[in-house]
């Protein structure tokens, strides 16, 4: 058998979304906003979870800035000045899955799991992974 790692299970979920929803614009908007998490419960088996996270809210004092290459929420520290990632305030929403999938890579096997009902999805809810 083949290395099927994370990476190689997460592929290949993707690649099934898109045979599931050829639509090109749905596919692009969940590249950009949805986060990969997996476990492998069994050795060649995998659950691959396609979750997405509310815009984070800024708070009195934060601020989008970029750190590593990326769009952050900071703050400033009050005692140093410098400014600071603000990785969770504590009450940021919890991650949505919005498409899972179990996949053997023993028997070739896929089993469909989550699967966001993408017509009455509100896309304007959710930011870029950028912000995670």
């Amino acid at each position: 058998m083949e290395k099927f790692d994370f990476a190689a299970a997460q592929s290949v979920a993707f690649a099934e979304f898109c045979r599931l929803y050829p639509d090109r614009e749905l596919q692009a908007w969940l590249s950009k906003h949805a986060t990969a998490a997996g476990n492998q419960p069994v050795k060649g088996v995998w659950t691959i979870e396609f979750l997405v996270y509310p815009t984070p809210q800024l708070r009195e004092g934060e601020y989008v800035g970029i750190s590593a290459g990326r769009k952050v929420r900071m703050l400033d520290d009050p005692k140093s000045g410098q400014p600071q990632v603000i990785l969770s305030s504590g009450d940021d929403a919890r991650g949505e899955v919005v498409f899972s999938i179990t996949l053997d890579a023993n028997t070739r096997e896929m089993r469909l799991g989550e699967c966001a009902d993408f017509a009455q999805f509100d896309f304007s809810r959710y930011g870029l992974v950028e912000w995670m």
